[in-house]
């Protein structure tokens, strides 16, 4: 196993993320489960409001995933700490991108930008929206934008009791 990171330092982009159960279910296979709902918060309803705080609609995630790993909202930087801390004891080989790549039957072949090959069982792209190992790996055109926009913020608004008009 091998990380390979095409900035040359770590760095955490954004404000905070949302990690759902699924993704609770592999942090926990990696040994990062525990460390990741420490540093974080069980969400378990996902209320939508309007600018005046008022609920326009209100989830319950537990209904929604059953008795899965839990939902946990977390700060970016914090997440990012726990798997670089778990990570510790991986290679880590920064500031390369994959130039190539070719799946076999059995592993995938990889180039990294600085000319170096290798192989591995398996390859995850963990590198946005534009992701060059999608590209590289897959037949699929790029995203395009479908017309649609979500914000998201903090605001400090009066949040009305749950279950009160």
């Amino acid at each position: 196993m091998e990380l390979v990171e095409r900035n040359s330092r770590w760095e955490t982009v954004g404000a905070g993320i949302a990690v759902q159960p699924n993704g609770m279910r592999v942090l926990r296979e990696l040994g990062l489960g525990a460390s990741a709902e420490q540093a974080g918060s069980t969400i378990r309803r996902w209320p939508f409001r309007d600018q005046h705080g008022a609920i326009l609609c209100d989830v319950d995630l537990r209904a929604v995933w059953g008795d899965a790993d839990p939902f946990i909202g977390i700060e970016r930087s914090r997440l990012h700490e726990t798997l670089v801390a778990g990570a510790a004891r991986v290679p880590c080989r920064l500031g390369l991108g994959v130039a190539s790549l070719r799946q076999g039957d059995r592993v995938v072949s990889i180039a990294l930008s600085d000319g170096t090959r290798a192989e591995y069982a398996a390859v995850v792209g963990a590198d946005g929206i534009h992701s060059n190992i999608r590209q590289l790996g897959f037949e699929v055109p790029p995203p395009v934008y479908g017309g649609q926009m979500a914000w998201r913020s903090i605001a400090d608004i009066p949040i009305p009791e749950m279950g009160s008009s």
